[in-house]
C-alpha cells in the first residue's frame, strides 16, 4: 500500500539535534586518525580523538553530537592553534593549565567518560550541514539548562 506524502515546501530534511543550549555528557572516547588517502589539510595518519556528547532530557534526551581533537605533528604550521583548542577543552574538563603544559601530563581518556557540562549545539561555520559544540561549560551539581530549552523554538 502506497503512502501519499505532501512535503511543505520549506521541509527541513538536516536532521540532527536542534541549534540551542543543552545539558550534555561525554558518553564515549575513541582514538580516531586521519585516512591514510587523505589530501585534506592534516597529514595523513594524524591521530585524533573522538568525544561523544550526549543530551540530557528532558528535551532531545540521547541525540549525540561528536567533536574531533586532532594531535598534529609538531611542524605543523597550526600546532599551537589545534593544541589550544584541546587545552581548553582539558582545562574546561577540570585539568589544570600548569599540569597540562608541564610536557608531563598524560591523559586517560575513559577519565573522560561522564563528565557533564552545559554547551551549544548548533551549525558549523565552514558547513552549516553539520552541527558543532560550543561554549562548553563544566555542570555544577543540580544545574541544568533544561528550564531554558524546554520553552525554546527550535531552530533546524
Amino acid at each position: 500500500m502506497a503512502i501519499k506524502l505532501n512535503f511543505s515546501e520549506d521541509a527541513n530534511f538536516k536532521g540532527g539535534t536542534p541549534e540551542g543550549d543543552y545539558d550534555l555528557v561525554i558518553s564515549s572516547v575513541s582514538p580516531i586518525k586521519i585516512s591514510d588517502e587523505s589530501t585534506g589539510s592534516l597529514p595523513p595518519g594524524t591521530p585524533g580523538m573522538a568525544v561523544e556528547f550526549t543530551v540530557q532530557g528532558p528535551r532531545y534526551a540521547g541525540m549525540k553530537e561528536t567533536v574531533r581533537y586532532y594531535f598534529v605533528p609538531d611542524d605543523h604550521p597550526k600546532k599551537s592553534v589545534m593544541d589550544g583548542i584541546f587545552g581548553r577543552f582539558l582545562v574546561t574538563c577540570g585539568y589544570d593549565e600548569q599540569t597540562l603544559k608541564s610536557g608531563e601530563f598524560e591523559l586517560e581518556p575513559d577519565e573522560l567518560v561522564g563528565m557533564e557540562f552545559t554547551g551549544h549545539i548548533g551549525p558549523q561555520k565552514k558547513n552549516p550541514d553539520f552541527n558543532e559544540v560550543t561554549r562548553l561549560k563544566a555542570r555544577a551539581d543540580g544545574e541544568s539548562v533544561a528550564d531554558k530549552t524546554e520553552t525554546a523554538s527550535a531552530v533546524w
